[in-house]
């Protein structure tokens, strides 16, 4: 049997990982390229919960999230749920008016109503449902983890030049997020910043999320040893320092939200730049050299489309397809 072909992974955010993992568990061999370490991508900023937020297009998304929310359920109900840090959270999410169902209600374990005595004087309706939470803190040194038992490395080795890129490896999958702005000459693609909290030692038992309020997005999402609180949706900022003003704003709507959180003081902050784009690109582009597949411009849905979208790079591959990569060679 022919074995498959070698790919060059650019970008070691969550959707870089998540391809370089599925390209590996299906038995080809993997190089990742990337300007920042894990740790120190958008990624790590995320909240994160399975949510398609601030991404289009809708009819694609409507295929990708409900993969990527089945491989985290399965992943929640695995022995590995703990280091992954990935579990199953009742939901809230709440509306100033009258919501039309979302458009994913079928994909939503536990969906109804919201009850009156649910909703706070500012809301008018609302869903409860359950999805998985995702704590960046340890999943994204989980998806590392994953790779080095598979023997792939992670390099750090910024790529100014695709054709470069192609000349080390015949195929590449592009997940350079906001970096494609220079690497692909995209202009489509716009920083959205947003900027989040952590509260240690208060866990409240649901999420909340409060969207429909314009830059003011507000979301509470418990993690067990520790809360995330945020955030914004603010474009074309990039400043990566502390909006204090925005902190007291959010701080003050969160634990209105969640009166659980008490005065338990806020013990870090996170800010990050969402890579938006008026339409996801997941695409192939051929070139003399070899093949590009491109897999960015996520905005903040990056965690909830991950494996949704990685299966689609397989495809586009041409690799076989494996429903749970993470899992451990030995089994």
């Amino acid at each position: 049997m022919t074995p498959p072909s070698p790919l060059l992974v650019l970008g070691a955010g969550v959707s870089g990982l998540s391809c370089a993992l599925a390209a590996r568990a299906a038995g080809a061999t993997v190089r990742i390229w990337t300007r920042e370490a894990p740790a120190h991508t958008t990624s790590r900023v995320a909240a994160a919960l399975w949510f398609p937020f601030a991404v289009g297009p809708a009819q694609r998304v409507a295929s990708w999230a409900p993969t990527a929310h089945a491989c985290f359920c399965r992943l929640a109900a695995s022995p590995l749920a703990q280091a992954a840090g990935v579990n199953l959270r009742e939901t809230l999410e709440l509306f100033p008016g009258e919501a039309p169902e979302p458009r994913w209600r079928a994909t939503l374990e536990g969906f109804r109503a919201a009850r009156p005595d649910e909703l706070g004087p500012a809301h008018a309706s609302g869903w409860v449902y359950t999805t998985p939470v995702i704590d960046m803190r340890r999943y994204l040194d989980f998806l590392v983890a994953a790779l080095a038992e598979r023997g792939v490395e992670i390099e750090t080795r910024p790529c100014e030049d695709l054709d470069a890129a192609l000349e080390a490896c015949p195929t590449v999958v592009n997940c350079t997020g906001l970096g494609s702005r220079a690497l692909c000459g995209d202009d489509a693609l716009e920083a959205v910043r947003g900027q989040i909290h952590e509260i240690a030692g208060v866990s409240p038992a649901r999420v909340r999320l409060d969207e429909e309020r314009g830059q003011a997005v507000r979301y509470v999402v418990p993690l067990g040893d520790a809360t995330v609180i945020g955030g914004s949706v603010e474009p074309g900022i990039e400043s990566l320092d502390e909006d204090d003003e925005l902190r007291r704003a959010i701080e003050a709507d969160c634990r209105a939200l969640a009166p659980e959180l008490g005065e338990a003081p806020i013990t870090s902050t996170r800010v990050g730049l969402r890579p938006c784009r008026p339409a996801i690109r997941l695409e192939l582009e051929t070139r003399a050299r070899g093949r590009i597949i491109h897999n960015y411009g996520h905005g903040g849905a990056g965690v909830t489309l991950s494996w949704g979208c990685a299966r689609e790079v397989m495809e586009m591959a041409g690799l076989p397809l494996v429903d749970d990569p993470w899992a451990s060679p030995s089994t």
